[in-house]
């Protein structure tokens, strides 16, 4: 099974009491802080992620892509 990236990113929200921090090659990854977050380098609240999407056995593609940003818009 290949995965196919879309040319869609969407934001993704930190789970409260998290931020994301970048480091810096691309990849996040999630930190722990205690009381208001406080914006500091590589570091927000919301990351970009792409979507990606792949075949699946009597499903086209179209609507494989269209059921993956559903599901992303979802959550």
């Amino acid at each position: 099974m290949e995965l196919k990236k879309l040319n869609k990113n969407i934001m993704v929200k930190a789970p409260e009491g998290y931020h994301w921090m970048n480091d810096g090659k691309g990849r996040f990854y999630l930190m722990k802080h205690s009381g208001k977050f406080v914006k500091h380098p590589n570091a927000s609240l919301e990351a970009p992620f792409r979507v990606v999407t792949h075949d699946k056995p009597g499903d086209s593609k179209e609507r494989m892509a269209t059921l993956a940003l559903a599901k992303a818009k979802k959550s």
